[in-house]
């Protein structure tokens, strides 16, 4: 079994080193791990604890210039808030008190996040919608 925490703190960890600053390259690269952990061990990716931070990484990355970065990081925010369990895989997360959804509960964080940031994700609203749909 792979080590999904470890993995997770390393990623995270690469993410985060050199604030905005960080080369896209890197970023892709990071993207690409979690994606991979995610195929090779849903049920470990999607426990709440490596999902939120995970996703609270990819939401931080939306507001960097790069269109590629911004993909990848809804293309990794669709899988794992929109994501139909398989055999032997956790069920769709649920957040809050409300029953509300990890989907809906993501979508309100988007767009909030879009409201508070008139340049960098306004123009980006499309393509959070149409990725986040896929």
């Amino acid at each position: 079994a792979l080590p999904v925490q470890a993995i997770v703190d390393a990623v995270l960890g690469a993410m985060r080193d050199g604030g905005q600053e960080r080369s896209p390259v890197v970023l892709l690269k990071c993207f690409g791990w979690a994606q991979l952990m995610l195929g090779q061990c849903p049920s470990r990716v999607l426990e709440p604890a490596v999902r939120d931070r995970l996703l609270e990484a990819a939401l931080a990355v939306l507001l960097r210039p790069e269109a590629e970065v911004a993909v990848e990081a809804l293309r990794l925010i669709a899988r794992l808030v929109a994501r139909a369990p398989g055999p032997g895989e956790l069920a769709p997360a649920v957040v809050g008190e409300g029953d509300s959804d990890l989907f809906a509960a993501t979508c309100q964080k988007l767009f909030r996040l879009m409201a508070e940031d008139d340049g960098a994700l306004s123009g980006r609203g499309e393509l959070i919608v149409r990725r986040l749909c896929d």
